[in-house]
């Protein structure tokens, strides 16, 4: 998933579109990679539907996806 960031005031979500309920033994989370960098969880998203990124400032190139 990516986004371009048009003005660091503003909020970008990410979504998953019709996630499924969360299932014994299925998981997913939220990570998210510095330009270059390896992905790092999320803290708090665990089985989150949606991720909001606020504030975007510094946020250029960063990546962001869901691992099951």
């Amino acid at each position: 998933l990516s986004s371009e960031f048009d003005c660091s005031n503003r909020a970008t979500t990410f979504e998953i579109p019709n996630p499924p309920p969360p299932r014994a033994g299925i998981r997913w989370e939220w990570q998210e990679a510095r330009p270059g960098g390896q992905f790092t969880n999320l803290p708090g998203t665990l089985n989150a539907a949606a991720y909001t990124v606020f504030p975007t400032a510094g946020k250029g190139g960063y990546r962001y996806r869901v691992e099951v």
